[in-house]
């Protein structure tokens, strides 16, 4: 294990990312409803283009969320580790998986479309993303234990003691608001474009 400074620098900077996304489709909804007033062939255009920014924006926003937790749950930003390859594979899958999904469902509609089996694709992805969150902040207690054992042998615990504490708060708080977020996604999939 590594201790490296910019791992906090970039921890902080994707934690910036997200509200910056949320006030840019903010800004696009905002734009888009500033066009709907118009009658021209000229407004119409570009009330499809704003939708399909504001379908982009929310494809990057959900998925850099989805991202945030999944990294955090994997020790990124508390712990540092090396990806070895394949887990470096598993992680872009699972976040092209979400991009292309929510890409997909944002632009099709009609009860009769593909749309219906997004969504239960969305589903099964929210369900994946809270259990692989879940599983994943497991593992990274673990290791902590593990560390907290070995520091408490070698009568350093004192120092380390506080710094445990938070990392091991931080894995918790990252788990309960990835699983919270998958099922608001979730409940919101089925209520709002039911």
């Amino acid at each position: 294990m590594a201790v490296n400074d910019d791992d906090g620098e970039s921890l902080q900077g994707m934690i910036l990312l997200i509200p910056l996304f949320k006030t840019i489709q903010f800004f696009i909804c905002a734009c888009s409803v500033a066009t709907c007033f118009g009658t021209s062939e000229t407004a119409y255009t570009v009330q499809r283009y704003f939708l399909m920014l504001l379908v982009a924006a929310e494809t990057v926003c959900r998925t850099a969320i989805s991202c945030f937790f999944y990294l955090i749950a994997n020790g990124w930003g508390v712990m540092r580790f090396d990806y070895d390859p394949l887990q470096a594979t598993n992680c872009a899958r699972f976040l092209g998986l979400a991009y292309l999904c929510h890409s997909a469902y944002f632009v099709t509609t009609g009860p009769f479309s593909i749309h219906l089996y997004l969504r239960a694709v969305l589903v099964v992805f929210y369900i994946y993303a809270a259990l692989k969150v879940a599983r994943a902040t497991v593992k990274q207690l673990g290791v902590l234990h593990a560390h907290e054992s070995f520091i408490r042998m070698t009568n350093m615990h004192a120092q380390f003691r506080p710094a445990i504490q938070l990392k091991r708060q931080m894995l918790r708080t990252n788990a309960v608001l990835a699983i919270i977020y998958c099922f608001a996604i979730i409940a919101g999939l089925n209520s709002h474009w039911g």
